[in-house]
């Protein structure tokens, strides 16, 4: 348990340092703006390996693409 706990504070101690581009910081008029938002397909297989029904997934996306 104690691992597994290690393991995540590492990742988000790099996630922080690296000079990656956050996909929450980002301008709507910025080009990867539409590469944030996933596709239906994605979100199925997200869906899949999550485990969450699919009208959940689907309102989600609908969400986000008005956003």
């Amino acid at each position: 348990m104690d691992d597994t706990k290690k393991n995540v504070e590492q990742k988000t101690e790099t996630e922080t340092e690296s000079p990656s581009i956050n996909p929450f910081d980002v301008s709507p008029s910025d080009n990867l703006t539409q590469s944030v938002i996933p596709s239906k397909k994605e979100a199925m297989g997200l869906l899949k390996r999550l485990k969450i029904p699919r009208n959940i997934v689907n309102h989600q996306v609908a969400v986000m693409r008005k956003a």
